[in-house]
């Protein structure tokens, strides 16, 4: 959870040495950040702080990869709202519309605090 918006504290995916889907688009964006990244993430407990999991936050704004991750939400979204399975039932992609509309609500928000705080 990089913005610990979940029950979570910020980072709290890195700190426990889990890659996360915004630390694998990242690497797709900055490919130079794998070994700083993969270092964190497979480092001691000790090793992974809360000051190191903020700065690669930090990171992940600075590179766009938080704009990217959001653009990719939003494809996702008009694909599972176009989707073909939905055709059947005409309230389905209303509904389905609903839905996304409501889990995506916040994600801008949190995803422009990463890293900071």
């Amino acid at each position: 959870d990089g913005y610990g918006d979940i029950g979570r504290e910020r980072g709290s995916d890195l700190r426990a040495g889990r890659f996360s889907a915004l630390a694998i688009r990242h690497l797709e964006v900055c490919p130079e950040d794998r070994e700083h990244l993969c270092a964190l993430v497979s480092g001691s407990p000790e090793a992974r702080t809360q000051e190191a999991a903020d700065a690669m936050l930090r990171r992940f704004r600075e590179s766009g990869t938080v704009e990217r991750v959001m653009s990719d939400v939003a494809d996702l979204r008009c694909q599972a709202v176009e989707h073909p399975a939905l055709g059947g039932q005409p309230e389905l992609p209303s509904i389905a519309s609903s839905l996304l509309a409501l889990a995506e609500r916040r994600l801008p928000e949190d995803l422009q605090q990463h890293g900071e705080g």
